[in-house]
C-alpha cells in the first residue's frame, strides 16, 4: 500500500462546480404546504384504514402506503435537522420500554447502544447483532423500526435456542464530521468487541440499511485494503458469521430528476446526500464509501471475512439498478478469486421501497416481504 495518495489520480467525488449542501434553517413554504396536504391525507386515509380494520392486507399496505407518502412530501433531507440523533432515538426506547440505558464510549466520540443481551458472550453458541444505521449518513438512528427489525432476527435465533445481543453503532453525521470519520468509529466498535469485549467474528452478525450498508462494505473493504485515511487497522482472526446490507447505498451517483412515485426518498435528496458526505475536492480518496470507481480487484479476499453475505433490496426503489451492478461485482468475486470459492453471498430482490424491512412505520414485520426475505434466509444459514 502506498504512503502517499497522487491527487491526480482520484476519481473526481462531486459534479465539477457543486457546492457542499447545507440543512435549511427553516422549511420551505413548498415543503411546508407538503406538510399541510400530508396531515389532510393522513386524516382521510386513517379513516378508510379504520373501516378497512387492522387485520387485512388492503389496511397493511393503505398504512405502509400512507406513511411513505408523509415522508415523500416533507422530503428526506429537508427533515434531517428535525430529527433526533441515534442517542436520542434510543433513550427514548429505553424509556417507553422500561430499559435501563447501557452506552459504552469509545474513542472519537463512537458510542455503542446496547438493545438486548449482554455485552460480553456467555457462550461459544452465543450471537451478537451489530446494527449500522442508514440516513445517508447525515440522520440519526436506531428507530424504533430499526430495533424492531434486529429484535425479530433475534426471535428466530432464539427458537432454535440461540442466545443474542443487539448493539447500534453510534458514528458522527456528516454534516458535522465528514468522510471518513464514519469508517474509522465503526473500526473503532468492531475492534472493542472483538479485542475488548471478547466477541468472536464468527458470533458477530453485522446488518446495515442504506448508508449503514455502505458502511459495511466500507469496513470490509477497509480490511482487505486499509483506507489511507484511516488511522487504526481491522483485523479479523475468523471470517464474520453473516453480513446483510440492506439496500446498499454504494454508487453514490448524480442522480437526474425522474418520476418515480413508488420510492421514498427523491433524487434530489440522493444528491443531496452526497453532496454533504463527499468531500468538494480531490484531496481525499472516496473510493472506501463511493465504489462507483473502486477497482474490482480490491474485493478479493472477500470470502475470508465473512462466511455469509445476503445483499438485498427493493424492486420499487431508484437505487435498485445501482444495488444489483455492485452487487454483481461481489458476486464474480467467487468466480475471480480462488480465496472465495467457498464465500456464501446471495442477491435478493423483494418487493418494496428502500429500506423497506427497517423503515416499516410500525407495521407487522411478518407482513413486510423485505424482511420475511431476510428471516428465511437468516434461518437457512441459522442452522447450518
Amino acid at each position: 500500500m502506498a504512503d502517499t495518495i497522487d491527487a491526480a489520480n482520484l476519481p473526481a467525488p462531486l459534479p465539477e462546480g457543486t457546492k457542499p449542501y447545507q440543512h435549511p434553517k427553516t422549511l420551505t413554504v413548498t415543503q411546508r404546504l407538503g406538510v399541510l396536504l400530508s396531515m389532510l391525507r393522513t386524516v382521510s386515509i386513517l379513516a378508510v384504514k379504520r373501516l378497512l380494520g387492522s387485520n387485512t392486507n388492503l389496511s397493511t399496505q393503505v398504512q405502509k402506503q400512507l406513511s411513505y407518502q408523509v415522508l415523500k412530501a416533507l422530503s428526506v433531507y429537508a427533515m434531517a435537522p428535525y430529527m433526533p440523533n441515534t442517542t436520542q432515538n434510543y433513550n427514548a426506547y429505553c424509556k417507553k420500554t422500561n430499559k435501563t440505558p447501557q452506552i459504552t464510549e469509545l474513542e472519537l466520540n463512537t458510542k455503542a447502544l446496547w438493545v438486548f443481551g449482554t455485552e460480553k458472550p456467555q457462550k461459544p453458541e452465543d450471537k451478537l447483532f451489530l446494527f449500522f444505521h442508514g440516513g445517508g449518513y447525515a440522520l440519526g438512528g436506531a428507530t424504533d423500526d430499526q430495533i424492531r427489525a434486529m429484535t425479530a432476527l433475534s426471535d428466530e435465533a432464539k427458537k432454535k435456542g440461540i442466545d443474542t445481543s443487539g448493539v447500534f453503532l453510534q458514528y458522527d453525521l456528516s454534516i458535522d464530521q465528514p468522510y471518513p470519520r464514519q469508517l474509522h468509529q465503526a473500526v473503532i466498535i468492531l475492534n472493542h468487541l472483538t479485542n475488548t469485549q471478547g466477541w468472536s467474528p464468527r458470533q458477530i452478525i453485522l446488518l446495515g440499511d442504506s448508508a449503514g450498508a455502505n458502511l459495511i462494505f466500507s469496513v470490509l473493504l477497509h480490511a482487505l485494503k486499509p483506507c489511507l485515511h484511516v488511522p487504526l487497522e481491522l483485523k479479523l482472526s475468523e471470517p464474520l458469521f453473516m453480513v446483510i446490507p440492506i439496500s446498499p447505498w454504494v454508487l453514490l451517483r448524480w442522480y437526474e430528476p425522474v418520476t418515480n412515485d413508488l420510492d421514498i426518498i427523491a433524487p434530489e435528496d440522493i444528491n443531496n446526500f452526497i453532496a454533504t458526505v463527499l468531500p468538494p475536492d480531490n484531496k481525499v480518496d472516496v473510493r472506501w464509501t463511493n465504489f462507483t470507481n473502486t477497482p474490482h480487484e480490491w474485493w478479493h479476499g472477500l470470502g475470508k471475512l465473512c462466511q455469509h453475505m445476503l445483499i438485498i433490496g427493493g424492486d420499487e426503489e431508484i437505487l435498485w439498478n445501482d444495488i444489483k451492478e455492485f452487487a454483481q461485482v461481489i458476486l464474480n468475486t467467487k468466480k475471480e478469486d480462488p480465496e472465495s470459492k467457498d464465500f456464501d453471498v446471495e442477491l435478493v430482490g423483494a418487493a418494496g421501497v428502500h429500506a423497506e424491512a427497517t423503515i416499516s412505520f410500525g407495521t407487522d414485520v411478518k407482513d413486510i416481504p423485505q424482511f420475511m426475505a431476510i428471516a428465511n434466509w437468516f434461518n437457512s444459514r441459522l442452522s447450518n
